[in-house]
């Protein structure tokens, strides 16, 4: 016969975690530089009031008139360490 008591009589505990809340601080990634003649697609990219937590994309884009030299896109990874960090955008000026 199974018993659901251990040897000295006290319950089994339940190892079931589903319904216990977990909380945790993620890492912020450090505000993106700003980019002459250029912005990113989301202003939390270079705001430093904003948050930028794991997951968050960002992307160069370009002024009138510019276009970018190479597509770039960062990621805030669960560190707080952009992907790509050690690309710069860089928007040109295009010929008329």
């Amino acid at each position: 016969m199974v018993n659901d008591e251990h040897e000295i009589g006290h319950p089994l505990i339940s190892h079931n975690l589903e319904n216990i809340p977990v909380q945790f601080t993620a890492k912020q990634c450090p505000t993106l530089p700003d980019i002459a003649n250029g912005y990113y697609d989301y202003t939390y990219c270079s705001d430093s009031s904003l948050q930028r937590t794991f997951g968050v994309r960002c992307k160069a884009q370009c002024k009138r008139g510019y276009s970018l030299t190479e597509r770039v896109e960062w990621t805030c990874d669960h560190g707080g360490v952009w992907t790509n960090n050690s690309q710069v955008a860089s928007c040109e000026g295009m010929l008329s």
